[in-house]
């Protein structure tokens, strides 16, 4: 009897050796291929790793010096990682989870420069749809202070710039001209001169009837003046009408002028602002300085962010389900039966960290980095610590991101005691030489889009380093207030989505600026000032006055309306002159007695 099948250990021996084989020659440079082409073609930037290393004996794999190349600067790593080592459960591997217990990650280093550019997945400078970001503008001034500090003439400011009342007051003149052809038109299509002449005749041949005291004939011209009577009344109401519209259209004409009265004053201030130092002398000018660098800052985080997000999200209610796949016969397919006990597909349970920040290294530790935290029930907690150390008091900084719920709630707190601020750069050729910063920041991003938090600093010990400024007395100024400046604080809040946020920057630092300023230069100030709103009210004297003008030409359309008014009230008394002559009245007898009218008043005149 035959304890053992001497073919079957062969076999199996025989393919232990091609298994041992394959992993030993084969699989490492397998997942480096694998890494490096899938990796950069999913985050649209090169990925290179030096090299991989697995064992099946220790299920355990490890790799060094990872780059993550920044897609829109070729010449710098995003991240760089000197080296990873973890082991995996075997167990869960077979159905097909990946559960990391121990991880080492080493040697966490941030935009790093290269030796060689890096290849391009996408057009530098552009995001993943393709589009260019918005370019933004340089500082024209080692300060940042723009056109404040423009050493433009008035003529020369009006030239470049457009008045706004100019605008309105040719908007206007259209309007008013508009209502001139109105009025010219009505006048000559409703009041025409010829009605006027046409009654006026009329009267004549009344006159003629009623000529000596043939009491026939005044009764025949009685009948005729009733037709008078109701023409000119209808004249009379018509004119009163247009009276009525006439008064609105000059009320409206009136009020356009009126609202033009105070635009060169608003002119002035809002070109006072753009072009002269106020009072308030340096306003913004760390938001202008620091502005830039932080909202550089602000977009590299939010690449960081979008690149690890996508990773925590299975299960989110947001997600779409995945389309069930076809079964094809003849070909393999993976049947994944529900879980007794839901578990996620790729877990961390615990990894050691360590960056190296400001040429120092700090321990950190990764807890519960799941890609399905809704079924884990742990949020993703990191956190950075280190104590007294040649660049700060302590260190300690802490990320949390929370998938739990339905909508994310992450956060990263910051807080760093006496940091050392060591020739950092902020702006053309400014910058701190030494001192020391205590830097606290708390963020909060709601459901991955809006983000919202505050960063608080004060700074001592301040030896700040400002280029020379020559022929600008401003720039002298502020420059010669900065250098002797050994303190201040500050405070960034940022508000908004990765698209579209609000960044205001606060420091007293403004104070001691504008306090500098005001003393040296208030003279030349105000007579820039004066200058300009001299040259403001000169340049829109002129189309003011011909506004004026127009106004008068609508004055004189309603005076035309009063003559024809009392044209058509002469007319009236005219005809009732012209029925019942002196004498012949008071000769009838009472009961024979015309309807004349007794007077004006008794006809319900308008005028």
């Amino acid at each position: 009897m035959k304890i053992f099948r001497w073919q079957g250990l062969a076999v199996f021996t025989v393919l232990f050796l091609l298994i041992w084989g394959f992993v030993s020659f084969y699989l490492d440079g397998l997942i480096k291929k694998g890494l490096e082409q899938e990796g950069s073609k999913a985050l649209q930037t090169q990925i290179e790793v030096q090299s991989v290393g697995t064992s099946l004996l220790t299920q355990s794999a490890g790799l060094k010096n990872l780059a993550v190349a920044n897609a829109d600067n070729l010449m710098e790593n995003m991240v760089e990682i000197g080296s990873v080592a973890f082991s995996v459960d075997a167990g869960k591997m077979i159905s097909r989870k990946v559960v990391i217990d121990e991880m080492s990650v080493e040697s966490i280093r941030l935009n790093q420069k290269r030796e060689s550019p890096a290849k391009a997945y996408r057009p530098p400078g552009k995001d993943e749809d393709g589009d260019a970001p918005v370019k933004k503008e340089s500082a024209k001034d080692p300060f940042g202070f723009g056109d404040i500090l423009s050493s433009k003439s008035p003529e020369e400011i009006l030239k470049s710039e457009n008045l706004e009342t100019l605008q309105a007051v040719e908007k206007a003149k259209q309007e008013i001209e508009a209502l001139k052809d109105k009025w010219e038109n009505k006048l000559e299509t409703e009041l025409s001169p010829k009605a006027l002449e046409d009654v006026q005749k009329k009267i004549e041949a009344l006159k003629s009837k009623t000529k000596g005291s043939d009491i026939a004939g005044i009764a025949t011209a009685v009948q005729d003046l009733k037709a008078v009577q109701e023409t000119i009344q209808g004249n009379l109401e018509k004119v009163k009408n247009l009276k009525k519209e006439m008064q609105a259209d000059t009320k409206r004409a009136q009020q356009l002028i009126a609202e033009l009265k105070d635009m060169p004053q608003k002119d002035f201030e809002r070109l006072k602002k753009k072009y002269s130092l106020d009072l308030k002398g340096g306003s913004n000018i760390l938001a202008s300085i620091l502005g830039p660098k932080v909202k550089e800052k602000i977009d590299m985080f939010w690449k960081y962010y979008a690149m690890v997000s996508p990773y925590l999200n299975k299960g989110s209610d947001t997600k779409p389900a995945e389309e069930e796949k076809e079964y094809v016969r003849g070909k393999g397919v993976f049947i994944k039966f529900r879980e007794q006990v839901p578990f996620p597909d790729f877990l961390i349970r615990h990894a050691k960290l360590s960056l190296d920040l400001l040429d120092t290294k700090i321990a950190g530790e990764l807890n519960d980095f799941s890609d399905n935290q809704r079924v884990y029930g742990k949020p993703a907690v990191m956190n950075f610590s280190s104590d007294q150390d040649e660049k700060f008091d302590s260190f300690q900084l802490t990320a949390k991101l929370d998938r739990t719920q339905p909508i994310s709630n992450d956060s990263i707190d910051l807080n760093v005691k006496s940091l050392k601020l060591d020739n950092l750069q902020a702006g053309e050729g400014a910058g701190v030489e030494k001192g020391f910063a205590n830097i606290k920041s708390a963020f909060k991003i709601a459901n991955e889009k809006n983000m919202s938090g505050v960063i608080k600093a004060d700074l001592n010990g301040l030896t700040l380093k400002i280029p020379q400024q020559q022929g600008n007395e401003i720039l002298k100024v502020v420059a010669d207030t900065l250098a002797s400046t050994d303190k201040f604080y500050m405070e960034i809040a940022i508000d908004g989505s990765q698209e579209n946020y609000n960044l205001t920057i606060d420091s007293d630092l403004e104070k001691i600026i504008s306090k500098a300023v005001k003393g040296a230069v208030m003279g030349k100030m105000q007579n820039f000032e004066s200058s300009l709103k001299s040259s403001i009210f000169s340049a829109t004297g002129s189309p003011l006055a011909g506004l004026n003008d127009s106004m008068g030409d609508m004055l004189k359309f309603d005076d035309l309306l009063g003559d024809k008014s009392s044209a058509w009230t002469d007319l009236m008394k005219k005809a009732r002159e012209s029925v019942a002559p002196a004498g012949i009245q008071d000769k009838l007898p009472m009961k024979d007695k015309l309807p004349i009218p007794g007077g004006l008043k008794d006809l319900g005149l308008p005028f």
